[in-house]
Parts: structure tokens; C-alpha cells; sequence
């Protein structure tokens, strides 16, 4: 038996791909190019809430614009890495049909499409990072690698093939379902250089592709997986949610040394601004589209799987807890 979205998801999902060869950024959009008289500011500060800490304000905005610096540089770099490392090697996988699963035609060929808008993303993820060094004069930090790729690589260690396939599968769908604030916010930000604006427009209509048709994957797999399988790859969601959306404190922290604070000031800094946000509502909205998904198809009927959400409060007060 193949594995099939509803009639009318399929139906859905083939409208945005059947012009994908017309709307897709590795084949409608010019590379982008940083100028120094388009925008002002390497990122959207509102999505950095460290340099609104008046201690960073009080130090003139050119230390503002050294940590946007480098949080631009890290987002881009942890974007390639990504995208290379994890969602090409299961749209790969998906594309050339060599998973543990059967697949409908198109929906493999939609994958190797999606595998090419990924490898565009992960070169001008690159592309733009090496212009931003020279447009902005700023080196990139010692940054500590992605949570997102240490946790991966622990889920999967000493599993067998089916085991680190749907926990890169599980991964991934979490990665491209997500509502990233950064593909949201930035493109409209007019503060922002306007290449990293357009650049960011163009992953971001890339991604609402992406986004259908791996929640289209999730529903299909998950309908596959033995009441076991579902007890330990369910929680696995919310997991990720966790991690993909948790602060960066440590490269923060140490963003902000290598402005000029001493470390027990950087560490306070980012600690008091995040102690000030509440992040489980930060986690919900983000993952809003998602818990929609997991709700209508059942997911979060799973009793374990209902519980690792409720335990890191991703579960709207709506949800029902479901019945023993």
C-alpha cells in the first residue's frame, strides 16, 4: 500500500509544485548582493532581544551593530549547515525512494525538487555569510555548533537504519513546519540590508512548499508506525520543537564578550533578558501551524505524546488530554 495524504491534500500540494520549475528561487531569482546604501542593519534587532538591553544601548549603537553582526553570520552559516546536513539527506532519501516505506510516484520526485531548492538555499545561505564579513568588516565568533545537529546525532547514535531514518524524518518535519520568525519578520524589516531582506523572501516562499509537504509526510509515516514506534517517536516532536526554538545562550553570551563586556556581565545580560520572556509562548506560536497538524490527524492523541508536549507547555489549553 502506498503511502497517500488525503485526496484533497495531494490535490493541494501539486498546485504549488506544478509551476515549481517557474517559482522556485534556484530558478526564478537572481542571486542577491549586499550593498552597504540598501538597509542599515545586519539583522532585525527585535529578533536578537539582547541588544535592547539597555546596557547594550548605552554602549552606542555600533556595538549594536557588531552583535547583529554576528548574529547574522551564525543564522546564516547554521542555515547551510541545515540544510546540508539534514533536510537534503532525507529529501535524498525520499526522492530515490530508498526508505523503508513506499512513496507515490510524484510525491518522490517532489522531494528531489525540494533536495534542489535546499542545496540553492544551503550556497546562497553561504554566499550572502562571505559578503556579510566583507560588507560589515565583522569576523565570525567562536561559535559552539548548532543544539539542533548534537541532539540529532545522539538520537541516532547506535540505532539501526529505520530507527535513524524516522528520527531524521521526525527532525526534519519539525525543522520545515515550524513558523520561523526570522523568514516572517526580516523581509518586511526596511532597517535590514536589503540583499538579507531578499534573500530571506526567497527561502521564505521557498519554505511554504516545504512546509505542506512535509506535514504531509509526518501524517503519512505516522499512520505506518506500531503503537511502540508511535510511544517513542511522538514525544520526539515535541523535542525538537524545544530545541530548534530554546535560546542560543551560550553564543550570545558570547557575542556580547566579544563586544567588550566582561563574561559575568554577558552571562547576566542574557540571562535577565530571557528570565523577562515567556518562552513556552513563544514555542506555541512558532509551532502553531504544527500542533494544528498533530491534532487534527490524532497525533497528540497519543498518550505519550500528548504528555511530552504538555510537559514542555506546548499544548494549548484547548486540547484535550486524550482518553486512557
Amino acid at each position: 500500500m502506498a503511502i497517500l495524504p488525503a485526496s484533497s491534500e495531494i490535490a493541494s500540494r501539486k498546485r504549488l509544485f506544478q509551476n515549481w520549475e517557474n517559482q522556485a528561487s534556484v530558478r526564478s531569482a537572481p542571486i542577491r548582493v549586499l550593498r552597504a546604501s540598501e538597509g542599515s542593519l545586519p539583522f532585525a534587532p527585535e529578533l536578537l532581544p539582547i541588544v535592547n538591553d539597555s546596557r547594550v544601548k548605552e554602549r552606542g549603537p555600533g556595538v549594536g551593530y557588531f552583535i547583529l553582526a554576528l548574529k547574522l553570520l551564525n543564522y546564516l552559516s547554521w542555515t547551510a549547515l541545515l540544510e546540508a546536513e539534514a533536510v537534503m539527506p532525507i529529501c535524498k532519501a525520499i526522492g530515490f525512494r530508498n526508505i523503508p516505506w513506499p512513496l507515490h510516484p510524484e510525491t518522490a520526485l517532489e522531494g528531489l525538487k525540494i533536495h534542489t531548492d535546499e542545496a540553492h538555499h544551503t550556497f546562497f545561505s553561504e554566499y550572502t555569510r562571505h559578503q556579510a564579513i566583507i560588507l560589515t568588516g565583522v569576523r565570525p565568533g567562536k561559535d559552539r555548533s548548532p543544539l539542533f545537529m548534537a541532539e540529532l546525532a545522539r538520537s541516532q547514535a547506535g540505532r539501526n537504519r529505520r530507527a535513524r531514518l524516522l528520527t531524521l524524518l521526525m527532525f526534519v518535519c519539525v525543522s520545515e513546519t515550524l513558523i520561523s520568525k526570522s523568514l516572517m519578520k526580516i523581509p518586511a524589516d526596511l532597517r535590514v540590508i536589503k540583499g538579507v531582506r531578499l534573500m530571506v523572501d526567497d527561502h521564505a516562499r521557498d519554505e511554504s512548499r516545504h512546509r505542506l509537504f512535509f506535514s504531509d509526510i509526518l501524517v503519512s509515516v505516522w499512520q505506518r508506525l506500531s503503537p511502540r514506534e508511535r510511544d517513542h517517536y511522538g514525544p520526539m516532536l515535541a523535542t525538537w520543537i524545544e530545541v530548534f526554538l530554546s535560546p542560543d545562550y551560550a553564543n550570545e553570551a558570547g557575542w556580547l564578550e566579544a563586544a567588550g563586556f566582561a563574561p559575568g556581565e554577558s552571562h547576566a545580560i542574557v540571562r535577565e533578558t530571557y528570565e523577562a520572556i515567556d518562552y513556552s509562548a513563544v514555542c506555541r506560536e512558532a509551532a502553531g501551524p504544527m500542533l494544528l497538524l498533530l491534532k487534527k490527524h490524532g497525533i497528540t492523541d497519543n498518550s505519550a505524546t500528548y504528555d511530552a508536549f504538555a510537559k514542555r507547555r506546548l499544548i494549548p489549553e484547548s486540547y484535550s488530554p486524550p482518553t486512557p
